[in-house]
């Protein structure tokens, strides 16, 4: 919880200066929303897990956040190649 602001700031910094350097490539909307809600997934994964933490209680259920964060990366580079193909 300690470094939470950390990880928009980077995936989001990462992401966004790939486009700018890239400007060839077409990005859709949809590979944007996706990778976006995989940020939000993993904050809202590692804020649980911050808060079960400070509660003194442990919870195996907080997994699911990061194995959907990282479904979504994959599905956004899978419409993003799928676009890419497609031009």
């Amino acid at each position: 919880m300690k470094y939470l602001s950390l990880i928009p700031f980077i995936l989001g910094a990462l992401i966004y200066s790939l486009a700018l350097n890239f400007k060839k490539f077409k990005y859709s909307k949809l590979s944007f929303d996706l990778y976006n809600s995989a940020i939000y997934t993993l904050i809202l994964g590692s804020l649980t897990q911050g808060i079960i933490e400070l509660s003194g209680r442990s919870s195996n259920l907080t997994i699911i956040f990061f194995i959907l964060s990282i479904i979504l990366i994959i599905s956004s580079l899978i419409t993003f190649i799928i676009k890419q193909i497609k031009n």
